[in-house]
């Protein structure tokens, strides 16, 4: 009974590191585009909510079924995720294995599958993260889908997707969705 972008876990300080954990949301494959049994936008809730903190780290997870993103990230600084069986994260228009508003992250080594985005940054001032050495298998949301995507900042209004993103050495088996999508 969470609201709009809920977190089931939050972080409440630097230094945080979870590791070798399932999590798993109340989004299910069965849900997707189905009008009668469709996840109303009020229910879309997030795995795990990073806000201001520093070295912020998950890996060794399997982390999936959030309607809205499995880890969110606000302004953190030096946020680490690795090692990660990330998927099965999607709604009708949402869904992120890893989404970024500001701040910036090392994504790295995390195994993707049957998300919206893999990847997303909500294009804020300054706002960077690297992508590296993942594995995208390729299933997402053809809905807007993306496995690495960058939107315009919203908050500002300047037309700016964020500052710096490096997306390299990873391997990506596009299923027909686009590899990178920079708004």
């Amino acid at each position: 009974n969470g609201n709009y972008e809920e977190p089931m876990f939050i972080i409440g300080g630097d230094n945080v590191r979870i590791t070798g954990l399932r999590f798993e949301g109340e989004m299910y494959p069965q849900d997707y585009g189905n009008k009668e049994g469709e996840t109303h936008q009020r229910f879309y809730l997030v795995g795990i909510f990073a806000r201001n903190v520093k070295d912020f780290e998950v890996d060794n997870c399997e982390l999936y079924g959030w309607a809205w993103s499995s880890v969110s990230l606000r302004q953190c600084d030096g946020a680490y995720i690795h090692h990660n069986y990330i998927h099965h994260n999607q709604a009708r228009g949402e869904g992120y294995g890893v989404n970024l508003y500001g701040g910036n992250a090392l994504i790295e080594a995390n195994l993707f599958d049957y998300n919206r985005h893999d990847v997303t940054g909500a294009g804020m001032r300054g706002e960077q993260y690297e992508a590296r050495y993942n594995h995208h298998l390729g299933h997402g949301n053809a809905i807007g889908a993306a496995n690495y995507d960058v939107h315009q900042d919203e908050e500002t209004g300047t037309g700016a997707a964020g500052a710096r993103f490096l997306i390299h050495h990873n391997t990506i088996d596009t299923g027909g969705i686009a590899a990178v999508h920079i708004r």
